[in-house]
């Protein structure tokens, strides 16, 4: 009886450590926050739009600009004319992402990589960022 009470809490627990960690919402974000290289595909090659995104457990969003030579040193992107309402989200049926205002379809997620569509039929590609970023100063 016992083995069977153990086992039950075992399948429970497995379950549900799968379930969320296949989540794009939690992929998007781990469990505080993720950067991600922004992406197109241009003839066939990536190209890099020297970007990446910051995604937050909290369901906030800042877009980094950064130098290709010095990725390091990333820089919180912000132009007085052009304003972030600085939020992410996932619609309810799990298919589309709205980041900083503009929707995006889901194409498809792993846990490296998001490919999304924008309106007009272009995809953009994030793959998660393998620079650590430990020298930026997260927005609070």
């Amino acid at each position: 009886m016992k083995t069977n009470i153990l086992l039950s809490i075992l399948v429970i627990l497995f379950l549900s450590f799968c379930t969320n960690h296949n989540n794009i919402k939690y992929i998007i974000s781990r469990n505080s926050y993720r950067f991600w290289d922004v992406y197109e595909l241009d003839n066939g090659m990536y190209q890099n739009f020297s970007s990446t995104y910051l995604f937050t457990n909290k369901n906030k969003v800042y877009y980094y600009r950064y130098n290709i030579n010095e990725k390091s040193k990333l820089k919180l992107y912000n132009e007085e004319d052009v304003v972030f309402d600085n939020n992410w989200s996932i619609n309810n049926k799990m298919d589309s992402i709205k980041i900083n205002g503009n929707d995006y379809k889901l194409v498809y997620f792993s846990n490296d990589t998001i490919v999304l569509c924008r309106n007009g039929g272009t995809n953009i590609y994030l793959f998660e960022s393998t620079e650590l970023h430990k020298d930026v100063d997260l927005p609070k």
